[in-house]
């Protein structure tokens, strides 16, 4: 499974999987300094999820999606407005 995340420009982020999400998957995002804002659990067995992010301001995020299993994908959101 590797993820894609899409941001809307309505505040919000799409999340597409091949694969269904695994029971217990997450999506976590940390600002430039590691600090944890948000922490989403993802619908198990869904192949996509949207998010909202409006309350984010426009920054660069580290993205990080946690499955049951242990694996994690990270990437780097930027939200510009």
């Amino acid at each position: 499974m590797v993820p894609v995340l899409k941001v809307s420009l309505w505040g919000e982020v799409k999340i597409i999987s091949n694969n269904p999400f695994a029971v217990g998957s997450q999506l976590i995002i940390y600002n430039a300094e590691g600090q944890l804002l948000l922490q989403h659990l993802l619908p198990g067995g869904q192949y996509q999820t949207q998010i909202s992010i409006a309350n984010l301001s426009p920054a660069s995020y580290i993205a990080v999606i946690a499955t049951g299993n242990e694996n994690k994908f990270r990437t780097k959101l930027m939200i510009m407005k």
